[in-house]
């Protein structure tokens, strides 16, 4: 398995502070390959285009934007054009309960938004590391922190900004969707059908698809396959079991039903997956 390391040069200031700050969008080679990271990735982009790849999808950005990797998620950078931001990392210690339940709550759901020209982020990211490459700061410690709290704050706000309207009805169903995804999370290898997170709910099948699709867009069924797929993506690029055998560990008995719910919503089936990252495979072991 690969290492879990953020870019090379920058690893030392990321344990000194929590937060490490990068300017410009060129990634190095080492991490254009299919990784994670134990840390937040945060990228604010100013002006162009980046392409990345998140949990097995990928995400255009256009600038002026922001976008998200929580930790653990695999994900690879694949190409910009003519782009210019920042990348702020994050140790996952440092962003309160608070904040991680926003980010969490819009995972693989919508993981970037549109920024104006003008937004507070894009004036913060200068001054933080005006802080952190100033020698002999005598509360450097404490301005880091206190700043990147506000950074923080800034793009969980940003991230709240772009839910829906927050009326009591919504606010209703997505309390209850938050609560059914945190479950699948927990739950996916041994509860697979709607109706039995609906009884964990307390809730009828109907109204949890009710609310999970106002607020996500999609059914709950979605989120339940979405879940056992992205772990089986994970297995097949991270371990050498075979499909009989990441089949069980999803809790499927029956292996070949396993293989048609994987193609029919990957349109290939798991060997042919492994395959296809064979190259990036390599690289990681």
């Amino acid at each position: 398995m690969k290492s879990n390391s953020p870019i090379p040069l920058h690893g030392k200031e990321l344990q000194e502070f929590g937060v490490e700050l990068k300017q410009g969008t060129y990634v190095h080679e080492s991490i254009r390959h299919i990784h994670r990271d134990g840390h937040y990735v945060f990228l604010v982009l100013e002006r162009g285009e980046f392409l990345l790849e998140i949990d097995f999808s990928e995400w255009h950005v256009k600038a002026p934007a922001l976008c998200f990797i929580m930790p653990g998620q695999v994900h690879r950078y694949i190409r910009h054009n003519n782009s210019d931001g920042w990348f702020f990392f994050a140790d996952a210690g440092i962003v309160g309960g608070k904040y991680r339940d926003i980010f969490e709550n819009h995972l693989r759901a919508q993981q970037q938004f549109p920024l104006t020209p003008a937004h507070a982020a894009f004036n913060s990211m200068p001054l933080l590391q005006q802080v952190l490459n100033a020698p002999g700061h005598p509360l450097k410690k404490q301005v880091v922190s206190s700043l990147s709290e506000a950074i923080l704050a800034l793009f969980a706000s940003e991230a709240l900004q772009h839910d829906l309207s927050h009326t009591p009805a919504h606010n209703q169903r997505k309390t209850i969707t938050v609560k059914f995804r945190k479950l699948v999370k927990k739950k996916y290898r041994e509860v697979k059908q709607v109706q039995q997170y609906a009884q964990l709910l307390h809730i009828t099948p109907l109204y949890l698809n009710e609310c999970v699709k106002a607020t996500t867009g999609y059914p709950a069924s979605h989120w339940i396959v979405e879940e056992v797929l992205l772990e089986a993506r994970r297995l097949l690029y991270y371990t050498r079991l075979d499909a009989r055998q990441i089949a069980f560990e999803l809790g499927y008995e029956d292996a070949a039903y396993f293989s048609r719910l994987f193609k029919k919503h990957t349109g290939v089936t798991p060997l042919a997956f492994r395959t296809q990252n064979h190259e990036l495979s390599k690289n990681a072991h």
